[in-house]
């Protein structure tokens, strides 16, 4: 239904507008409820159908399309393959998940480790080293509200 609603009515915004995409939807609903001043929207993983049609028309429209996703094996993943459709990665790079491990240490949070086989991150190519060294997974909701702020 969603996938025929947006053939029958493309999304539009102005070119330029922000639109942030994530890929868990509490940071939807966290937006909402900050009351951010973007447009946010949420994967729910792995897109297809509807989200890569609205991704297709934002980015048509000359929306500033950016993506962050968790820090594990898969959600990198799904960053490259976002960064392919044109979407800038959104503080997903070697700081910040530096700095998401240390935040989430200095809280007393014990990180799962990632197992899997760590994807390549063509956006920043040392993310690529430095996650498969460390393998610690941050999920992006741990970073809220940060996540919620453009800089």
């Amino acid at each position: 239904p969603l996938f025929l609603a947006l053939r029958s009515h493309p999304a539009w915004v102005p070119a330029g507008t922000d639109v942030l995409f994530f890929e868990n939807p509490r940071l939807v609903e966290a937006a909402a409820q900050r009351r951010t001043p973007f447009a946010v929207v949420a994967l729910n993983g792995n897109p297809a159908g509807a989200a890569l049609a609205l991704l297709a028309q934002l980015g048509a429209c000359g929306a500033a399309l950016r993506y962050h996703g968790d820090f594990d094996a898969a959600g990198l993943g799904i960053c490259a393959r976002m960064h392919r459709l044109g979407l800038v990665p959104w503080r997903m790079g070697v700081r910040d998940y530096l700095a998401a491990v240390a935040h989430a240490e200095a809280q007393g949070a014990e990180l799962p480790r990632d197992h899997l086989p760590v994807p390549q991150t063509p956006w920043e190519p040392a993310l690529e080293r430095c996650f498969g060294r460390s393998r610690r997974i941050v999920h992006e909701e741990r970073l809220l509200p940060g996540l919620l702020e453009l800089d």
